[in-house]
């Protein structure tokens, strides 16, 4: 049975060790991605990236899923 891992992943270092040692198969990143929703091509060009995410939680109380460091453009 695949398993979801859930919250706290930051950056891909990070999670590739998770994979390595089997403990999950894919990672859910709903808060960093609220953050930043190009977070994935960050890690790409830089896989030493640490996402920007507090985990404040804030992002769930805002209108639409927003966060509150990402200023209305």
């Amino acid at each position: 049975v695949p398993v979801i891992l859930v919250g706290g992943h930051r950056t891909m270092d990070a999670m590739e060790d998770v994979l390595k040692n089997e403990s999950a198969d894919f990672f859910s990143l709903s808060r960093p991605i609220i953050r930043e929703p190009d977070l994935p091509k960050k890690w790409e060009a830089d896989r030493e990236y640490q996402a920007l995410c507090i985990s404040c939680n804030t992002c769930f109380t805002m209108p639409g899923r927003r966060c509150v460091f990402n200023r209305a453009k």
